[in-house]
């Protein structure tokens, strides 16, 4: 009898690695899956998913765990998978960071010792476990002690993406409003505002000239938030 795939809607923070790791299988597995095609269609990464979308996974392992001794320590050991994420460092005036030393301080709170040299483009690359969610990085030249979501932007071709990446280059403030109208209109002087420092056509709305510029300044989708 075939393994049963059951439907399941993306979150917040969820990307193929971390399902795929939590359903005990690989990234290719799901994410080449037959069921998964129309979704893989339309996502260029597996890991920049949009809250709401809609994947395939296997159902979960039927089995009863490990077992544990009563008024004994019990010691268990797992094996989480790691990824490589890149970061493009850019200072206010949109001009990158490179040459500039960097160190991992802790990946969700746990001591980390990764470090290096920003290159082209001010990237870093650094590695984190699936199940990460937060990345501290100092830049000691700077004084500067940088946090990053890990798997917290939606993809770039999505209203909700492109302006997540607005918010990270500091055209826009995502603050909670009570008014639609109010948070419509915050939006739409954001993008316009975006629009017209690269001379582009002033429409207020995310258009395709708005996602190849946001692509070319903050790099291919890699979840950052």
């Amino acid at each position: 009898m075939a393994e049963a795939w059951l439907s399941h809607v993306v979150r917040s923070g969820e990307g193929v690695s971390l399902l795929a790791f939590l359903r005990g299988t690989t990234v290719e597995e799901v994410w080449n899956h037959p069921k998964n095609a129309e979704l893989k269609s339309t996502r260029d990464n597996p890991d920049v998913l949009e809250p709401g979308d809609l994947i395939w996974l296997p159902r979960l392992p039927d089995n009863k765990g490990k077992t544990l001794t009563p008024g004994a320590q019990n010691a268990f050991q797992a094996d989480v998978p790691e990824e490589s994420i890149v970061i493009l460092l850019r200072d206010h005036e949109d001009a990158p960071l490179e040459g500039f030393a960097y160190r991992v301080l802790d990946i969700d709170g746990r001591l980390n010792d990764q470090s290096g040299t920003s290159g082209g483009g001010g990237k870093i690359t650094i590695i984190v476990p699936v199940l990460a969610r937060m990345v501290r990085i100092l830049l000691s030249e700077l004084d500067i002690v940088m946090p990053f979501a890990v798997g917290g932007l939606a993809p770039l071709t999505t209203t909700t993406g492109a302006l997540s990446r607005l918010k990270n280059l500091g055209y826009y403030s995502a603050a909670p409003s009570r008014s639609t109208e109010a948070e419509k209109l915050r939006r739409g002087v954001a993008i316009t505002q975006f629009q017209r420092d690269y001379g582009f056509r002033e429409t207020g709305s995310v258009d395709e000239a708005v996602i190849k510029k946001l692509g070319e300044l903050v790099g291919p989708d890699k979840g950052f938030g």
